[in-house]
């Protein structure tokens, strides 16, 4: 019955609100011209990007640090501590923007602004509520957010520009935010603890650092073909990877966001043998439902469901090579990852992301010149597979 609980728990708290989301992501495929959408897809993931960089030194370190301060008794301390270091940053990058915006006379970063800081805040508290293993709790959150979305996209159907649909995002990720402080027991910030602080940042850069790294694929093909690409093949190219993220991406993290806290449980509590075999059962798992979820998305084409939405941003072609970046890049994070930090070797995370991206990003410019930008979509996975291939061979060093 415990174990029933769980799988319902974990359906809850990311399969409905990612299902949300995805109806707001076809919605803005079918409402949006092509080119539109791949302007509005390539600011979304730029300030996304902008927010792992500013809060990630912070927000990737929670599930494994909370962990030891749940073992220590601390962890009241480390939620208040932590809380008044978001709220901090968040402050600052709305500030900064804000002051930019005046200086441009373009209010479109007061909206990105807003995006970085509500995503940040989101995200991080989140991870908050994972690692205390409170599903139901961080499944509220989510379901929130996804809501407010799709509501706001109704709402303001008529009056949908990339700037508004960016406003409209960074309402609804406030709006989680909101939603996870509050079933969290709407703990009071305290001011930062250095201690707190040094320990989040010795676990935390690296993993912002490699989060930077794989930004140089994820965000830095959508600029190639932004500057010397056409603007319908970055709209083929953006919706390709969003719904590859948030059909095969979410399908993979109903694994992984509760597989992982439970893992840095055991090894806190020094089993490691529990804590690899629960990371390889789980990535089989991971695998799996990935596939599956490919296939359906691929059966409900064949059924016609994206002519009957009008879609016209949607190729199955590039879908499917978007699948394989997408599976990999996920089980990479899913099962090497976790393996490279225990063994206190987070910093060659960042190593196979920086290398491979310089070069493909490189030769994806090469493409695009020579006007063979089809071929930007299979260079993209063939780098993720790379990317993979090199995790792989560090993990077994560290392991032989």
């Amino acid at each position: 019955m415990t174990s029933f609980v769980r799988v319902v728990e974990v359906l809850v708290a990311r399969v409905v609100p990612g299902a949300i989301n995805l109806a707001s992501i076809a919605l803005l495929g079918a409402w949006l011209e092509v080119g539109d959408y791949g302007l509005f897809s390539t600011l979304f993931v730029t300030c996304a990007m902008v927010g792992n960089l500013l809060f990630g030194p912070v927000k990737y370190a929670i599930i494994p640090e909370h962990a030891t301060y749940v073992v220590g008794s601390s962890q009241r301390f480390y939620e208040r501590s932590l809380l008044g270091s978001l709220l901090l940053l968040a402050l600052v990058s709305i500030i900064f923007c804000v002051l930019f915006s005046i200086y441009s006379l373009d209010f479109v970063w007061v909206y990105s602004a807003c995006l970085v800081a509500s995503i940040g805040l989101f995200d991080a508290w989140q991870s908050v509520l994972r690692a205390r293993l409170s599903f139901w709790m961080y499944g509220m959150a989510y379901l929130a957010q996804s809501i407010a979305l799709l509501s706001l996209l109704f709402v303001f159907k008529g009056a949908l520009s990339v700037s508004m649909i960016i406003a409209l995002f960074s309402i609804s990720y406030a709006v989680g935010f909101l939603i996870s402080w509050a079933v969290s027991g709407w703990i009071f910030p305290s001011m930062p603890s250095v201690g707190v602080l040094r320990n989040s940042i010795r676990i935390g850069i690296p993993l912002a650092m490699g989060n930077l790294a794989e930004n140089l694929l994820y965000v830095g093909f959508r600029y190639v073909l932004l500057w010397f690409g056409g603007a319908s093949m970055l709209g083929g190219f953006s919706f390709a990877v969003d719904l590859a993220q948030r059909t095969i991406g979410v399908v993979i993290n109903v694994a992984s966001f509760a597989l992982v806290p439970r893992t840095f449980k055991a090894i806190a509590e020094s089993s490691y043998k529990e804590f690899r075999w629960l990371l390889i059962r789980g990535s089989v798992v991971a695998a799996a439902l990935g596939v599956c979820c490919a296939v359906f998305v691929l059966a409900m084409d064949f059924l016609g469901v994206s002519k009957a939405f009008g879609i016209e941003a949607y190729s199955p072609e590039f879908f499917v090579i978007a699948s394989i970046a997408v599976l990999v890049n996920r089980l990479k994070k899913l099962l090497f990852d976790p393996l490279l930090i225990s063994k206190g070797k987070a910093s060659l995370i960042p190593v196979s992301y920086a290398v491979v991206g310089m070069a493909s990003l490189l030769v994806a410019f090469i493409l695009v010149s020579l006007k063979l930008d089809v071929w930007v979509l299979p260079l993209y996975s063939l780098s993720f597979l790379f990317v993979g291939f090199g995790s792989y061979l560090a993990v077994r060093k560290l392991t032989v």
